[in-house]
């Protein structure tokens, strides 16, 4: 929902709102597959007594307000400001590859080699007695929909049983200024992430705790290896100062140069990462809690200083053009134009 409201000839106010929810994954024949880290067990949802949504609660959704102003002071300035809030969307196809859909264990155990003869399995003579095919891993009766986890087996992703989903403010105030054929601007840009997506091993280790150590070791006395979190837990901040000088040349041609100063500070970069994870989010680097303070960082898409000259120059053949003002030629050359960029960061 959406409205624009045209307070003075000099004031126009623009607000809306949406309401977001994202309801816990389910798959066509059920629910998900999802590690509780409480139990040790994984749970499916749908299976037995574990509920299609596993338990997890999403909570009811999300109202995100949207907020601008333009205002009019004189007849060469605008003063322009809004601010908006949106959900992190990220969704849940992360957990295609949970146990025990996959299995990622040590199937032959720490020290045992077994060549393979053959991977139909049929034994090959003149050799009866060599093994022969790939060792079956065995499979969990899953009627129950709920599974222990066995030791060494990686039981895959899981999330928060209750997923506080993350959001970010967005906020800007901007003021422009003409002179002649000169445009003026100079804006403050930011946006504060909160509890965004964040990739976490919630079954780290202390420096030299060994697997003993882990976070989750007490639980089963399992080693299970890795487990990751997809959490929304990380922060982030950008904050920068933008300005922009444009000059007309007449019609759409314009020159101008852009600079901008600015500052991003994360816990984690949200960038795609190999399919082990998901494909969501960036990896917390420092999971284990005593260490979490470490991530706090400059992101590394973190360009202090970028500024850009740019130019658009629109070809004068077509309609109100100085040549080719009609017919075939006006048609095919008419509104063409020339971009040009330059960037340093």
């Amino acid at each position: 929902m959406r409205d624009s409201w045209q307070v003075t000839p000099k004031l126009t106010v623009n607000y809306g709102v949406r309401w977001e929810y994202y309801p816990f994954a389910t798959a066509d024949h059920g629910g998900v597959k999802l590690f509780d880290p409480k139990t040790g067990n994984v749970l499916i949802g749908g299976n037995g007594n574990v509920p299609l949504d596993d338990g997890v609660d999403v909570g009811r959704g999300k109202l995100l307000p949207r907020f601008g102003i333009a205002y009019r002071l004189g007849s060469a300035t605008v003063i322009r400001g809004g601010y908006g809030l949106s959900a992190d969307s990220n969704n849940w196809r992360f957990f295609r590859n949970n146990y025990p859909a996959t299995t990622n264990s040590d199937v032959l155990g720490a020290t045992a080699y077994y060549p393979v003869a053959s991977l139909t399995g049929r034994t090959l003579a003149p050799y009866p007695g060599l093994p022969a095919g790939i060792p079956l891993v065995a499979m969990p009766d899953i009627s129950s929909g709920v599974i222990p986890v066995p030791n060494n087996v990686s039981p895959g992703n899981t999330v928060p049983f209750k997923f506080n989903r993350g959001y970010i403010h967005s906020y800007n105030f901007t003021l422009q200024r003409e002179f002649g054929r000169l445009v003026a601007e100079a804006a403050y840009v930011g946006n504060r992430g909160v509890r965004l997506l964040t990739n976490e091993n919630i079954n780290a280790a202390p420096v030299g705790g060994g697997e003993a150590g882990r976070l989750l070791f007490p639980v089963a006395n399992k080693n299970w290896g890795n487990i990751n979190c997809l959490c929304p837990d990380g922060p982030s901040y950008y904050n920068s100062l933008q300005s922009k000088l444009t000059w007309r040349l007449g019609g759409s041609s314009a020159i101008g140069v852009v600079y901008t100063f600015s500052r991003a500070i994360n816990w984690t970069d949200n960038e795609e990462v190999s399919t082990t994870f998901g494909g969501q989010g960036g990896s917390l680097f420092w999971p284990y809690p005593g260490y979490r303070d470490r991530n706090k960082a400059l992101a590394t898409f973190d360009r202090p200083h970028n500024l850009s000259f740019y130019g658009v120059y629109e070809l004068p053949f077509g309609r109100q053009q100085k040549w080719a003002k009609s017919g075939i030629m006006s048609a095919i050359a008419g509104g063409w134009q020339v971009n040009w960029l330059l960037s340093r960061g």
